[in-house]
């Protein structure tokens, strides 16, 4: 088995990688601006059980396994991109400047088959009512925004999941009690679908229907 030595260098890490997702089929790019002082190479190493690398790339865009070369691309100041994302590619990837790794995961999605917004009773001024977001039968669950008149009440919403199915689909529900007043008179309730570092892939947006 090959071994490979990486040897440390000096290098200005601008943007660390981050965990990001890709809905299935699409693209994913996995960030990592470095800046570079002493010639080194950037190179990209993905971690698969106990393996640490799978298939790497330099910026010279060498890559140990040839049938992988369609899959990865260096865009930018070494940013990986991902191409035709699928499940087999979710993992760890690591960034690496000489000895020094940084990691982030990629995850692919599958978009829920439905979101909706409602109030769990009849909204009327001066009551207290559960404002509800829910999106079905998405992989995996998504994290859940809402938004009132644009402002974000995220925080005051629990979230949760449910009907988990062993291949990773399942709701995600976020419900957030708000006491309504005359100033809510036909404001926008939104609710936003994402994922890490994918934001606002779905929305939901429905009127308050409230009257004086």
């Amino acid at each position: 088995m090959n071994k490979h030595v990486l040897v440390c260098q000096t290098a200005t890490w601008q943007i660390s990688p981050y965990n990001t997702s890709a809905i299935t089929g699409e693209n994913a790019t996995l960030a990592c601006i470095v800046k570079l002082t002493n010639g080194e190479n950037v190179q990209w190493m993905r971690v698969a059980g106990r393996q640490s690398m799978v298939s790497s790339l330099d910026s010279t865009l060498i890559i140990s396994d040839k049938s992988d070369k369609s899959k990865y691309a260096l865009t930018g100041t070494y940013n990986l991109t991902v191409t035709n994302v699928q499940t087999s590619d979710e993992g760890i990837y690591l960034c690496c400047v000489g000895a020094t790794r940084k990691q982030a995961s990629l995850q692919a999605v599958v978009l829920p088959t439905n979101l909706s917004t409602y109030w769990e009773t009849s909204p009327t001024i001066g009551n207290s009512v559960n404002i509800t977001c829910r999106a079905t039968y998405g992989k995996p669950p998504p994290y859940l925004r809402i938004y009132k008149d644009n402002m974000d009440i995220t925080h005051l919403a629990y979230y949760y999941t449910e009907n988990i199915r062993s291949s990773g689909y399942g709701d995600a529900v976020a419900s957030a009690a708000l006491t309504l007043t005359s100033l809510d008179i036909n404001k926008d309730i939104r609710c936003e679908v994402g994922y890490d570092g994918l934001y606002n892939v779905m929305n939901y947006t429905m009127n308050t229907n409230l009257s004086k």
